[in-house]
């Protein structure tokens, strides 16, 4: 599994210096991850490379890589039910894992795409006062011009059908 680091999310886990992993196979296994701040309260974004569908979590008590590592899967985990990272989690995450890499950003245009997510995340949550959760789902619906105006919901619904009709 690879963990695409922004400077600022590797110097909070202390993974240090990373170099650029090209993607893999399965695009359930490249992760993005950025830290954040809203009205005093550290978050961070998570989202899929190829999707760029995003989730929030806490970031308070994530200091080191194993931290970081447990929090996402356990925040993946605690999904609500039905939620399409929970079921992404349950079926194709967490039993192929495997070794974790971390890695750079390195495409420019993913990069653009995290923060475009950071600054929507801090409106809803320091303007508007949602909750991460419901942050996320806004998030979620915004076209996005990486994905040719396609919205990360829609584009992550489409791997997960994609990932499913393989197993049939």
């Amino acid at each position: 599994m690879i963990f695409r680091l922004t400077q600022k999310m590797a110097k909070k886990t202390g993974v240090g210096e990373m170099t650029y992993v090209p993607p893999e196979g399965d695009a359930f296994l490249d992760w993005c991850a950025q830290l954040f701040t809203a009205q005093r309260v550290q978050y961070i974004t998570l989202m899929t490379t190829k999707s760029l569908f995003t989730t929030l979590m806490y970031g308070r008590g994530v200091t080191e890589k194993d931290g970081f590592i447990k929090g996402v899967f356990a925040h993946m985990a605690a999904e609500a039910l039905g939620s399409p990272i929970r079921l992404a989690y349950e079926r194709f995450i967490e039993p192929d894992s495997g070794p974790i890499v971390f890695s750079k950003v390195g495409d420019r245009r993913v990069l653009g795409s995290i923060n475009d997510m950071v600054e929507r995340a801090r409106i809803h949550i320091a303007a508007q006062g949602f909750d991460p959760d419901m942050a996320a789902i806004l998030m979620n619906m915004i076209p996005m011009g990486q994905l040719k105006m396609e919205t990360p919901a829609d584009a992550f619904g489409e791997m997960m059908r994609g990932r499913l009709w393989s197993e049939v």
